[in-house]
């Protein structure tokens, strides 16, 4: 087993080349780290992998970079060939010490700069950081205390759901933050917009463009997520409460209904949580896994349009795997962005 001629594949580890490094994956999901696996096929090649040390991966196609990657070794497994897998610097935010957040930290701050400043180890770059949300923090939202950072980043970051009242999207449309590191230890804020009228796809993927592996197109439908009925219920009075329902979902799909206590006693409030809950989880999910013949690396968060028999609909990446031993594979995750049911129920509801 061998990289392709066509392929460089560069490693350095503790600033010195690694050697003897016959194949190499490269999986990525939003809000998570990157991973990177790598064959060594020579113990010479192993002894100067030690774990935590420091690992740079570039790889490209001709004059093309796809990967930069900066991390560190989590895990060797030797053996014939050996195997090492190393993760970026998000992980360290997992790992990080306990931090303590007080509402007054951040108090009516843009979520964004607080998620930033979760961020804010030595390991990553948040230097581009700088375009904001505006949406603001509040002292009820489930943000505080003791926590980790990655814990607080994800917080932030579930709380960053933007509703879209346009012209140009359907009604009840919500675009949430992700977050990744692309490129080296550059720290990535970004929110796919799929829902546009006019999307700006950056590829199109089909049988007729020829860049379809292997028929490799398969989809996945699931009601694992539906709701159809809320009942926000007043977390000081549990006689305060509001049911919000879509009678359409409920003939289609049957009822499935979820239960929210919510810190406030205005109705008006319980009303709008459980809409928004019951608006955006009424359908079922929708995504598509997909091999491709790639001439670029297409980063989390892209739009692909995939033509699918009479119809096409355009998505963005949300998991990606690019695979190279003996050939070159790419391969994505493109569907509606997934904000969990426990994620939306925390939305910061600006307008009450």
């Amino acid at each position: 087993m061998a990289i392709p001629d066509t392929v460089y594949v560069q490693v350095k580890v503790g600033g010195v080349a690694a050697p003897y490094v016959t194949s190499i994956q490269v999986k990525s999901k939003v809000n998570s780290s990157r991973t990177v696996t790598l064959k060594v096929a020579d113990d010479e090649g192993l002894t100067q992998l030690k774990l935590g040390s420091k690992i740079e991966v570039n790889v490209g196609i001709g004059t093309n970079t796809w990967i930069n990657f900066t991390g560190q070794i989590r895990m060797i497994q030797p053996g014939n060939p050996s195997t090492i897998v190393a993760t970026d610097y998000i992980h360290n935010l997992r790992t990080s010490e306990n931090i303590y957040k007080r509402p007054q930290d951040h108090i009516f701050s843009d979520l964004y700069y607080a998620a930033k400043d979760a961020c804010n180890i030595s390991e990553i770059d948040t230097t581009r950081l700088t375009v904001g949300a505006n949406l603001n923090t509040t002292p009820d939202m489930p943000l505080w205390g003791w926590q980790t950072r990655k814990k607080f980043l994800d917080g932030c970051i579930s709380l960053m759901v933007e509703p879209i009242d346009d012209d140009d999207h359907p009604e009840n449309t919500y675009l949430p933050w992700y977050y990744a590191i692309h490129y080296d230890n550059v720290m990535d804020f970004f929110q796919p917009d799929h829902l546009d009228s006019n999307p700006r796809s950056l590829i199109t993927v089909s049988e007729a463009k020829q860049n379809l592996i292997n028929e490799s197109l398969t989809s996945s439908i699931s009601t694992d997520t539906l709701i159809n009925s809320c009942t926000v219920i007043s977390q000081q009075d549990e006689a305060t409460y509001y049911t919000y329902e879509d009678s359409d979902s409920i003939q289609k799909y049957g009822e499935v209904s979820k239960l929210i206590k919510w810190d406030s006693i205005d109705r008006n409030v319980l009303y709008e949580v459980a809409r928004r809950n019951v608006e955006r989880f009424k359908s079922p999910s929708i995504s598509y896994a997909v091999d491709v013949i790639m001439n670029e690396w297409l980063p989390l968060g892209s739009l692909i349009e995939l033509d699918i028999g009479d119809k096409s609909v355009v998505l963005p990446i949300v998991e990606s795997s690019l695979t190279i031993d003996n050939g070159v594979v790419a391969s994505y995750t493109v569907g509606e962005p997934r904000i969990s049911f426990a994620n939306l129920t925390k939305l910061l509801i600006e307008e009450l």
